[in-house]
């Protein structure tokens, strides 16, 4: 839960950026952000369903 606190401000902010043609960003970085908050779900779903601890 708390990825998705730290997740949309950032999302906000590259919004604005784009508004304004102000992105500084390439597109690998976007995938890589993108995927990242999938491969953190993922493996929490994989945490919680085995349950290791």
């Amino acid at each position: 839960m708390s990825c998705a606190y730290l997740r949309d401000p950032v999302c906000r902010v590259l919004l604005r950026r784009f508004e304004h043609s102000a992105n500084r960003r390439g597109p690998t970085w976007f995938r890589v952000f993108n995927e990242a908050s999938v491969l953190l779900f993922s493996a929490t779903v994989v945490l919680v369903v085995v349950k290791p601890f």
